[in-house]
């Protein structure tokens, strides 16, 4: 995958900081063991989302605590998880896929929306990618003190 493409991706995404956290929920079971807590509306919330791609714990359960604690782990299981949509194997992508953006092996783009929206080319997806094409255009991590 392209470098600068995942450049902005964790810039968009946690800043290049392995120790984001997001998604706060009210579900605790959607958090893992240790999870930090905060007071939220009329509850305790926790985060469900990790590390430099914010992937949710409660859909990679088995990867936990590196997913949390180890970026080159972090990274490597995110870009695994692409690499599964971009292969054609991600054949659920299909189910809701638009009329004219079937799913497809080998849309980087396509695959790059689908895992921060977990639909294919839907409005979710579009921005996102919208916002990272800027980010490559910006380029902010090869800015001094970034």
């Amino acid at each position: 995958f392209d470098e600068d493409w995942v450049r902005a991706e964790v810039t968009r995404l946690s800043d290049w900081r392995q120790d984001s956290v997001g998604d706060w929920t009210s579900t605790t079971g959607n958090c893992p063991p240790e999870a930090p807590t905060r007071t939220g509306r009329s509850s305790t919330e926790c985060p469900e989302s990790y590390g430099l791609y914010q992937l949710m714990w409660h859909y990679y359960q088995d990867s936990w605590p590196m997913l949390r604690d180890d970026t080159a782990f972090h990274v490597d299981f995110a870009l695994g998880l692409r690499r599964v949509c971009f292969e054609g194997w991600a054949t659920y992508l299909a189910e809701h896929a638009p009329a004219d953006k079937p799913y497809v092996s080998g849309d980087a783009l396509g695959c790059g929306g689908a895992d921060f929206s977990g639909t294919w080319y839907d409005t979710d997806a579009l921005d996102y990618v919208s916002d990272i094409r800027q980010l490559m255009l910006d380029r902010p991590w090869s800015m001094p003190g970034f």
